[in-house]
């Protein structure tokens, strides 16, 4: 067994551990997330990434705030592909120190999970989320926009004159 840290992107206080073999699949991974996080469509809509960036795990607190990219981050897409086989092994996820870990926010993420949505409900969402901050602003857009490339196609983005 091992002890996945997942975390539902942009969402404060969304990580949640999941305890499953790594022998299992990214299938049963997105099942179990579904369930976890009470998700009502098919869990095979959830997109699941592994939380790596640059060989180091993303913390709670990045994950929270959308303070990275997506860029860079490996896609979970093969429904069969063992845990193990996926970078989510005992001895990839394990080793990690205790007492950073128990810090607030800077305990590890493994996986990172999207819960697919309407492109306009994420707009909203990020709308009601501005506090003003440009800093703050840049790095959520940049956070959304690069997901959205990944989960819708281009044309559905682009704005029409009657968005306008």
């Amino acid at each position: 067994m091992v002890k996945l840290f997942c975390a539902v992107a942009g969402v404060a206080g969304s990580v949640f551990p999941v305890n499953i073999d790594a022998g299992q699949s990214v299938g049963d991974l997105k099942k179990t997330t579904k369930k976890e996080i009470n998700y009502s469509d098919p869990a095979y809509e959830l997109k699941l990434f592994l939380a790596k960036k640059d060989g180091a795990w993303l913390t709670e607190k990045e994950v929270q705030t959308g303070a990275f990219g997506i860029t860079g981050l490996v896609v979970l897409n093969v429904v069969r592909a063992k845990l193990r086989r996926v970078g989510l092994s005992d001895s990839d996820v394990g080793g990690v120190d205790e007492k950073e870990a128990a810090e607030e926010g800077k305990g590890p993420v493994n996986v990172l999970v999207v819960v697919p949505s309407d492109p306009t409900t994420v707009e909203l969402k990020q709308q009601n989320k501005d506090d003003g901050s440009s800093a703050h602003n840049g790095t959520y857009l940049s956070f959304w926009g690069d997901l959205l490339s990944l989960l819708w196609p281009l044309e559905k983005l682009q704005s029409t004159k009657k968005d306008v």
